[in-house]
């Protein structure tokens, strides 16, 4: 008898009586049972109780037993449920459900009025089946949120509003907390942080839960059994329908990578800048120094040519002729290393600086080697830009002045225009000179480099290290385009907002 024996004299009784394991199946069935569904006696068991059901009411009964097949022995309660009769019809039944060590028995009773209208009714059998499917729609739908929310790589969790113990964190939390969510749930911060930490975050949870507006905390540290760790952190309250908060919703982003890779930047552009100002001063105070022995040897040079020019043999006076030549080169050389190191360290405050006035001095002073070149310059509106006035026309003189300087055979034609490019202005200066190697753009802007030799073209080699200089302290860049013989467009941009 499967375990299940009948109590004697159940075969008498008129009601419905069935034995049931923890999984529904029919174990035993009495007499009116069988006869009740046109089935020979002992031909129910071993059948699940439940697909003796019309299939539309089956998700439902099964909500209703279940429960109960795996409760505690002794336990009794009543559900309603139709079943098919040995013609066909549905027969509305109430049943008692007793709970056994092994299972459960039902008995069952007809059942008439509302309840029985709504399990035999067409229209209370869709709705139920209807509903059944809207509640799986559901869970489905929600169990497909929970696997999002479990594998975003963001820190989510969520605390009551009234202790503010966890109630949900998904697998990032975990990971980052060093606890499993078996662990976390039902408790606070301070069962898991330094005492001072964790007063910290149930201050910015009171804050959010008393507001009605999320509230971004972009740097949060956190100690973790990994260390240290830095959180970019929102905190959400969640009201119920009474508009009182109910929950709190947190996101996290672990920030430490980001916030030491940040740290290390400002620490090697401190180091730099202390670096650069060491070089601008060494710079500074090298030909400083260095000018005054140089002045020397040029005026006793320069005495000895006067005074013996003549009357020595020519090589002497070629010898002369060397010593101030080159002593007027050096010169030049330290002048143009004074004015290199000057940029950064003795530029003078920015002020609103107009370009158009800018260009006119720096033509002005340029007039001689204009008409000496008949050249042509044109320039086109200028803006007016907020930078150092000195050192904005002494970049102006060195790319014009460059521009007379390495033209070819025709007379220099040299235009200067400027164009609004949004969060800065962008210059050019364009000639029709000899035009640059494109192998020889980069270098051209380093100190003391020169692509031509001292006796085809006069200069330093510094000038347009200097014009470098000038427009990065002005927050731009500057660059040229260029092939031989094709002249060169001297670019270079100016921030609007320094």
């Amino acid at each position: 008898m499967h375990g299940f024996p009948l109590p004697r004299g159940s075969e008498a009784i008129p009601a419905l009586l069935f034995f049931l394991d923890r999984e529904g199946v029919v174990r035993e069935a009495n007499a009116a049972a069988c006869e009740a569904l046109g089935v020979a006696a002992g031909g129910l068991d071993g059948m699940s109780w439940f697909e003796l059901l019309p299939r539309h009411l089956r998700f439902r009964a099964r909500d209703e037993l279940l429960p109960w097949l795996s409760g505690e022995a002794g336990s009794m309660a009543l559900f309603q449920c139709a079943v098919p009769s040995a013609d066909g019809a549905l027969r509305a039944m109430t049943w008692t459900v007793v709970g056994s060590a092994a299972g459960a028995s039902l008995h069952g009773a007809p059942t008439s009025g509302d309840a029985a209208a709504e399990w035999l009714s067409p229209v209370g059998a869709q709705a139920a089946l209807e509903a059944r499917a809207q509640d799986e729609r559901l869970a489905r739908d929600a169990r497909f949120l929970d696997s999002i929310v479990d594998e975003l790589p963001a820190v989510i969790f969520v605390k009551d509003a009234v202790h503010l113990r966890y109630v949900r964190v998904n697998k990032a939390a975990e990971a980052l907390f060093g606890h499993t969510r078996q662990q976390l749930l039902g408790r606070g911060d301070h069962d898991f942080f330094p005492r001072e930490e964790a007063d910290f975050f149930t201050g910015k949870d009171r804050v959010v839960l008393a507001g009605t507006k999320p509230v971004d905390i972009p740097e949060e540290p956190i100690h973790t059994p990994a260390g240290l760790r830095w959180l970019h952190t929102q905190k959400i309250p969640i009201f119920d329908g009474r508009g009182r908060p109910e929950y709190l919703l947190g996101i996290s982003v672990d920030i430490t990578e980001k916030k030491l890779a940040i740290e290390a930047l400002r620490q090697a552009s401190a180091e730099l800048a202390r670096s650069n100002r060491e070089l601008e001063q060494f710079a500074f105070s090298a030909s400083h120094d260095l000018q005054e022995p140089l002045r020397t040897v040029r005026n006793f040079a320069a005495l000895l040519s006067r005074k013996y020019k003549g009357t020595l043999d020519g090589e002497a006076d070629e010898y002369l002729g060397y010593i101030t030549d080159g002593a007027s080169r050096m010169q030049k050389l330290i002048a143009g290393l004074l004015a290199w190191a000057r940029v950064g360290s003795q530029g003078l405050p920015f002020v609103p600086a107009d370009c158009n006035a800018l260009l006119r001095t720096t033509l002005f002073d340029l007039q001689l080697s204009i008409q000496e070149t008949s050249a042509q310059v044109e320039v086109g509106p200028m803006p007016t830009v907020h930078g150092d006035p000195s050192q904005l026309g002494q970049l102006f003189t060195n790319l014009v002045s460059n521009a007379l300087k390495f033209r070819g055979i025709a007379p220099p034609q040299v235009t200067v225009t400027a164009a609004d490019a949004g969060s800065h202005w962008s210059f050019s200066v364009r000639d029709n000179g000899i035009g640059i190697a494109p192998e020889a753009h980069e270098r051209l802007f380093r100190p003391f480099q020169r692509l031509h030799g001292v006796t085809e073209f006069e200069g330093t080699g510094l000038g347009l290290a200097i014009s470098r200089r000038i427009v990065e302290r002005h927050g731009g860049r500057i660059w040229v385009e260029s092939v031989p013989g094709g002249g060169s467009d001297f670019r270079f941009t100016l921030l609007k907002d320094v």
